[in-house]
């Protein structure tokens, strides 16, 4: 798994802030321009859950704020929770996941891992397991998920 800084998303720091501040963190963010509007996508998380009054509130500060970055009043916003079992896409994500459930699918086994995630940084994560605390590199991680059910 591939460790991409968020900073280097385009606006996602400038989204980031303003989540944050509403108390929510911003998981995943992807703005595409197609044809003549532009497209937004983001993922936010919060411990207590995210419904729809949450994604409502963000979606009407992210959109004036995109209008502005974006020098546009053509943009389509989509706000969304990660879900149950978000199939973790980055491994910067980890961070926002931090004391939730996760399962680890490792290149060199064919069994889920599963366990609480208790640190995450730019090069490993730690998982604590039935078994005891394992770090875990992100170059060893074939795949993985939020266990929230």
């Amino acid at each position: 798994m591939e460790y991409v800084q968020k900073e280097t998303v385009p606006y996602f720091t400038d989204y980031e802030q303003l989540v944050t501040g509403l108390g929510y963190k911003l998981v995943d963010l992807q703005i595409v321009h197609q044809k003549s509007m532009w497209v937004v996508k983001a993922v936010i998380y919060s411990k207590n859950g995210v419904g729809i009054d949450d994604c409502s509130k963000v979606h009407r500060a992210l959109l004036s704020r995109a209008e502005v970055l974006l020098n546009s009043q053509d943009i389509q916003m989509e706000v969304s929770s990660p879900g149950l079992n978000r199939v973790i896409k980055n491994a910067a994500e980890f961070q926002a996941f931090i004391g939730e459930n996760i399962k680890v699918l490792e290149v060199s086994c064919s069994d889920w891992l599963e366990g609480e995630l208790v640190s995450a940084d730019t090069v490993k994560i730690g998982l604590k397991t039935s078994d005891g605390q394992k770090d875990i590199p992100y170059t060893d991680i074939k795949k993985a998920k939020l266990n929230k059910i």
